[in-house]
This record gives structure tokens, sequence and C-alpha cells, in this order.
């Protein structure tokens, strides 16, 4: 596996919050679970949901709020 395909995957199984290893990139690609339906709607959609949950998690320190 390149590191372009490498990089492919990593905006939908990790959000962009840090690099795969090749290990963790095959074991993705070869992994039953990670096979889905191209026209499902709610795995986009909980794709997504858990992208922004985890870039904003990091942004503000676990989301616990401002006092």
């Amino acid at each position: 596996m390149d590191k372009e395909e490498i990089r492919e995957l990593e905006p939908k199984y990790i959000g962009n919050t840090r690099h795969l290893t090749e290990g963790e990139a095959a074991e993705i690609m070869h992994d039953p679970a990670n096979d889905e339906d191209e026209n499902d709607a709610l795995s986009k959609f909980s794709l997504a949901a858990l992208a922004f949950a985890a870039h904003e998690s990091g942004n503000n320190g676990g989301g616990t709020g401002s006092q």
C-alpha cells in the first residue's frame, strides 16, 4: 500500500487527527466491517459526526465547557 492510498483513508477513518501507519491502513482495508454501501447515507452521516466530534474535542480540551 503506497502513501497516497494511506492518506486517502485518513479523513474517513480518523478525521485527519493524525497519520495512519501502513499496518493500520492494511487493517482498515482488510476489515469486513469497513465494507460499506456507498449509498448508505447513515454511514456517511455517522462518519461525518465522528470526525466533527474528534475535531471539536481536540480543540477545546475535552469538551467540558468554559467557566
